[in-house]
C-alpha cells in the first residue's frame, strides 16, 4: 500500500495535479472559445448556451457528459421523486472525472442564469461514503444565487451508509479521501469561467460530516482552492472516528444485558438534563438539552436498578457499564492511550444517529454490525468481523493502510490563513456519531500551532518554519507539548491557547442540543451546509455569515439557530437561540422571552477540560 502516501505539498496551478497536465485545465475554455460561446480573452461572445458544454474536457481526465437548461420553478431530480421548489433557471452540467484507471468521479455543477448569479462559487460536501450526488446541497446554494458543485466522491456502487463495495479499490479510497473534492473544485471553476465569461469573484466550500472532513482536507492540503470554508461536524480524524463507532457497538454487545433499549436512552437523557441543567445549561430550566455538556459529569450509576430487578425506569449493572464506556470512548487496552473522544452527555436520544442507531436499535436505520464500518473491510478484507477488532494491534493496522489518505489531522493552516482564507466551523453538542470533542481538540491544536509558529518564525524564517515542520515531522508532536500534553494524551483546558490570532481566521460555533449536522432537541437550522429554511441573511445563515466575513471583513460574533415545531417549518418557529464563538456560551439575560435569541447573551464559559487523543492517534 505504499502508493497511498498522501502528498502534503501545496500545489501550484502551474504544476501537474495528480498527473493531469496544466494545459488540460484550460481545455474547456479553448473548446468553448472555438465554438463561439466565449471570447478568446475569456469574455462572453454571446449569451451562454448550456448544451454547447457537452463533451468539453475537464481537469482530472474528465469530460462533460450532459448539459441541460433547467427552467425556473420546481425542479425534480431525474430518476427520483425529490423535488426542490422555486429554484431559479439554471444550467445543469454533469461530468465524469477519471484521474486513475479505476476512478469514476461523478460531478454536477449547477449554474444560475444571469442575472440570478451572485458572482460567487460554492463547492459542497457529501455524507458518509457518498456514492451519489447530494442534490440538497446543490439546491441550497443555488437558491442563494451561487454557482455550485457537488461530487459523489467516486465511490459508486458504495452508498452513504455502506462502503464495503470499495474493497480492493485503493484508488477509490484516495478519491473519497481528498482527490475527488479537489478535482471537482478545479473542474467547476473552469466551467464557471467558461459559462459566465469570467471567474467567480470568490469561492467557498460548505459541508458537514464527510463534507466537514472534505472542508478540512481542502484547508490543509489545497489552501488556494477556497476563500472561505464552512466545516460542519467534520469527520477529519476519520479512521479513529470510525473506531469510536465500532467501540459504541461493541461495548453495547458485550452481553445480551448490555444493550440499552430506546426507552432507556430517553430515560438517560432526561436524567442527564435534570441533573446538569444548572451547571451545564443556558439558565433556562425548561431547556430539554445541555448548553455546555462538558460541565456535566452525571454518572449512569444514579439510575442503577436495585439488585435483582430490571424495569424501564432503571439500568442494569451491564447497562451502567455500557453507558460509562460510551461516555469514555475508545482507548488502547494495552497502553491506555486515548484513541478518540467519547460521546457527549445529552446525546443519548432524540436524533437520527443517536445511541439507538449506534447500538443497532434504530427503527429508521437498523444495522446488524457497527455503523459505517466499510473502511475496516478495506483494510482487512471482505471477511473482516467486528468482533475481532482489538483496539490495539488492529487500530495500528488500519492506520498504516488508511490514515495517510483519509485523515485530515494537520493543524498547520498557516498557508490558508496567509492567503486571507476564513474558516467557520460548527458542531452539534448532541452529536454521538461524530463526537464534538474531537472538533474542539482540533481547534485547540490549530491555535497551539499558530502560537508555536509565531514564536519560532523570527528565528528560523530563512528555513520556512511553518512549511518545513508541516512537511517533514508530525506537526502534532510539536503541538501537544505546547498544550501541556504528553504524547500519550492528557487533558487540555480551554484557556491553553490564545484565541486572538486563531479567531482572526478560524471560528468554531457549538450548537446546543443539535445532533449530527441537524436534528435533535435544540435549535438546529442555520444553513447547516445544506438547503435550509432559516432566514437568508448573515445573522441566521452560516454560509452568508462566512461570505460577509470574507468579503466585508466582518467576523461573525453569533449566529442565530432556529428550532421549528417538530422540526417542520410549516408548523412555525418553536425557539431561536444564538450560537456563540467557542469558548463562549449562550446565557439567558434574566428577562424576555426564553424562546427568543434576543434574550440571550454570548458570555465567556467556564474553563472546561478537554481529553486529548494520544499522538499516535493523530496521524
Amino acid at each position: 500500500m505504499g502508493n497511498l502516501k498522501r502528498t502534503w505539498r501545496r500545489h501550484s496551478a502551474k504544476k501537474p495535479i495528480f498527473g493531469v497536465p496544466s494545459e488540460k485545465v484550460i481545455g474547456i475554455v479553448a473548446v468553448l472559445a472555438a465554438a463561439g460561446v466565449i471570447g478568446t480573452a475569456g469574455t462572453a461572445a454571446a449569451a451562454p448556451n448550456c448544451d454547447q458544454f457537452l463533451g468539453a474536457p475537464l481537469p482530472g481526465n474528465g469530460s462533460v457528459t450532459a448539459a441541460t437548461s433547467i427552467p425556473a420553478g420546481n425542479y425534480t431530480v431525474p430518476g427520483t421523486t425529490t423535488t426542490y421548489p422555486s429554484l431559479p433557471a439554471f444550467c445543469r452540467i454533469v461530468a465524469t472525472l477519471r484521474p486513475s484507471s479505476d476512478s469514476n468521479i461523478n460531478v454536477e455543477i449547477w449554474l444560475p442564469q444571469s442575472p440570478a448569479w451572485n458572482g460567487r462559487f460554492v463547492g459542497t460536501g457529501n455524507g458518509g461514503y457518498a456514492g451519489a450526488i447530494n442534490t440538497g446541497e446543490l439546491a441550497g446554494a443555488l437558491g442563494l444565487g451561487f454557482a455550485v458543485a457537488n461530487t459523489d466522491m467516486g465511490t459508486t456502487p458504495a452508498n452513504a451508509l455502506d462502503g464495503k463495495p470499495l474493497v480492493s479499490h485503493p484508488e477509490r479510497w484516495i478519491d473519497w479521501g481528498y482527490r475527488s473534492t479537489h478535482l471537482m473544485t478545479d473542474a467547476a471553476k473552469e466551467v464557471v469561467r467558461a459559462f459566465y465569461g469570467r471567474a467567480a469573484a470568490y469561492s467557498y466550500f460548505a459541508g458537514c460530516s464527510t463534507g466537514g472532513g472534505q472542508a478540512l482536507h481542502e484547508a490543509e492540503q489545497f489552501p488556494d482552492d477556497y476563500d472561505g470554508i464552512l466545516a460542519g461536524a467534520p469527520s477529519n480524524n476519520r479512521t479513529h472516528n470510525h473506531m469510536e463507532v465500532v467501540w459504541t457497538y461493541a461495548v453495547s454487545h458485550l452481553s445480551p444485558d448490555s444493550l440499552i433499549p430506546p426507552s432507556k436512552t430517553q430515560l438517560i437523557t432526561n436524567a442527564v438534563v435534570a441533573s446538569c441543567a444548572t451547571q451545564a445549561g443556558s439558565g433556562v430550566a425548561t431547556d430539554g438539552y445541555l448548553t455546555e455538556p462538558r460541565a456535566c459529569h452525571w454518572d449512569p450509576a444514579q439510575l442503577l436498578c436495585p439488585a435483582g430487578t430490571n424495569t424501564s425506569q432503571c439500568l442494569t449493572p451491564a447497562q451502567v457499564n455500557t453507558a460509562r464506556l460510551m461516555y469514555d470512548g475508545p482507548s488502547d487496552p494495552k497502553t491506555g492511550h486515548r484513541i478518540y473522544a467519547g460521546v457527549p452527555r445529552g446525546s443519548e436520544n432524540g436524533s437520527l444517529f443517536d445511541w439507538n442507531y449506534l447500538q443497532g436499535q434504530s427503527p429508521v436505520l437498523p444495522i446488524a454490525e457497527p455503523g459505517f464500518d466499510g473502511l475496516f473491510y478495506w483494510a482487512f478484507g471482505p471477511s473482516w468481523n467486528w468482533r475481532t477488532f482489538d483496539f490495539d494491534r488492529s487500530a495500528y493496522q488500519v492506520d498504516n493502510v488508511l490514515a495517510p489518505i483519509l485523515n485530515a489531522n494537520n493543524p498547520d493552516l498557516t498557508a490558508f490563513r496567509a492567503r486571507g482564507g476564513k474558516l467557520l466551523g460548527f458542531h452539534g453538542w448532541a452529536d454521538s456519531l461524530v463526537p464534538p470533542q474531537g472538533d474542539i481538540n482540533y481547534y485547540l491544536r490549530v491555535g497551539a500551532w499558530l502560537t508555536q509558529a509565531d514564536r519560532a518564525l523570527p528565528f528560523v524564517r530563512a528555513s520556512n518554519f511553518a512549511t518545513s515542520v508541516a512537511e517533514d515531522i508530525p506537526v502534532n508532536a510539536v503541538v501537544l507539548p505546547t498544550l501541556g500534553v504528553r504524547e500519550s494524551g492528557g487533558t487540555v483546558k480551554d484557556s491553553a491557547i490564545d484565541y486572538r490570532r486563531l479567531q482572526d481566521f478560524y471560528r468554531l460555533f457549538m450548537a446546543p442540543g443539535m445532533g449530527h449536522c441537524g436534528g435533535g432537541p435544540g435549535p438546529n437550522q442555520f444553513y447547516n451546509a445544506t438547503i435550509s429554511p432559516a432566514p437568508a441573511d448573515a445573522a441566521h445563515n452560516a454560509l452568508l455569515a462566512l461570505q460577509r466575513w470574507v468579503e466585508a471583513g466582518v467576523p461573525p460574533q453569533r449566529i442565530v439557530a432556529t428550532k421549528y415545531v417538530n422540526d417542520d417549518p410549516t408548523q412555525g418557529v418553536a425557539q431561536t437561540r444564538p450560537l456563540c464563538v467557542f469558548p463562549q456560551v449562550a446565557r439567558y439575560g434574566g428577562a424576555g422571552n426564553v424562546n427568543d435569541a434576543g434574550s440571550f447573551d454570548c458570555v465567556p464559559g467556564n474553563d472546561q477540560s478537554n481529553p486529548m487523543e494520544a499522538l499516535e492517534f493523530l496521524r
